[in-house]
C-alpha cells in the first residue's frame, strides 16, 4: 500500500510524438490526451488538430489546432461543449483517494495570426461523477496586432512538409507564447478511488479575415496529493504499533 504522496506531477509534452503523460511522484493513472470536436463544429470549416514542430528558436512539438475564428468579438465567451482537449486521472492503488487542495493546471498556448488581432479564449473543466464543473475564470491570450512576435512555421513532425492550416507563411506569420494557469484546489479531495476527467477548450475570438492558429504545450498538473484512506491509515498505524512493541519485547 502506497503512503500519502504529497506534489505529484503529471506532464503531457508531446515531446515523444504522441500523446502519453509522465507521472512522477505519485501512484496516479493518466490516459493518454484525445481530442474532442466542438459539436456543432464551429464556423463552415472542420478544425484540424495534430501534433506539429515548430521551426523557431522555441523548437520542439506542439498540439497544434487550426481553429479559426468566425466569431468577430472581443467577448470571452466558453462552454464545455467547445473544442478541446481531455485526459483523466485517477489513483493506481484501490482504497485511495486524489487530492487536489494546493494542486495547479498550467499549460503554454501560442496564438499564431498573419495579421489581424487575434484573441484565444481557455477554459478547464472538471468532470467528477459524470457532473461537470468549471474551474476558475476562462483565460486569454490575445495577439494584439497580428504583427508583433517571433515567426514561424508549423511542420509535419520529422519533415520539411508545412503542417495543414490557413496558409500561415514563415515571412508573415507573428506568434504570442503564454503560459496559463489554473487553480485547482477547489476539488479539494475526491471520493475514495473517484476518478477526475479533465477537458482544456481553446476558442479563437476576434477577427474572421486573417489566417491563424494556435498550438498548445506542456501541460503539467502540480501538486496532487495520493492519500490512502483513513481506515487504511489506520491499519498501517496499528501496524507500526504492533511492530514496535514486538522490537521492543525482543530488546528486553
Amino acid at each position: 500500500m502506497a503512503l500519502s504522496t504529497f506534489g505529484a506531477v503529471i506532464t503531457y509534452d508531446f515531446n515523444n510524438n504522441d500523446f502519453s503523460a509522465s507521472v512522477s511522484g505519485g501512484a496516479i493513472g493518466a490516459t493518454p490526451m484525445s481530442f474532442e470536436l466542438a459539436n456543432p463544429a464551429p464556423g463552415t470549416n472542420p478544425q484540424v488538430q495534430q501534433l506539429a514542430e515548430r521551426s523557431d528558436g522555441v523548437g520542439g512539438i506542439a498540439y497544434y489546432i487550426n481553429q479559426r475564428s468566425f466569431n468577430d468579438s472581443d467577448t470571452v465567451s466558453m462552454a464545455a461543449t467547445e473544442s478541446g482537449v481531455k485526459f483523466t486521472l485517477n489513483p493506481l492503488t484501490a482504497g485511495e483517494y486524489l487530492n487536489f487542495s494546493g494542486a495547479t493546471l498550467s499549460l503554454d498556448v501560442s496564438v499564431y495570426s498573419d495579421g489581424a488581432s487575434v484573441m484565444d479564449s481557455i477554459g478547464l473543466y472538471a468532470i467528477i461523477g459524470g457532473a461537470t464543473n468549471s474551474i476558475g475564470e476562462v483565460q486569454t491570450v490575445t495577439n494584439p496586432t497580428g504583427t508583433t512576435g517571433s515567426t514561424l512555421d508549423m511542420y509535419n513532425v520529422g519533415t520539411t512538409t508545412r503542417a495543414t492550416g490557413w496558409g500561415l507563411t514563415a515571412s508573415t506569420t507573428s506568434v504570442i507564447d503564454q503560459n496559463v494557469s489554473f487553480d485547482l484546489s477547489s476539488l479539494g479531495a475526491l471520493a475514495t478511488d473517484q476518478s477526475v476527467e479533465f477537458k482544456v477548450t481553446g476558442l479563437v475570438n476576434k477577427n474572421n479575415t486573417s489566417n491563424f492558429n494556435s498550438s498548445f504545450d506542456n501541460y503539467v498538473v502540480d501538486g496532487v496529493s495520493v492519500i490512502p484512506e483513513p481506515a487504511t491509515l489506520g491499519l498501517i498505524a496499528a501496524m507500526g504499533g504492533t511492530l514496535l512493541f514486538v522490537r521492543r519485547r525482543f530488546m528486553m
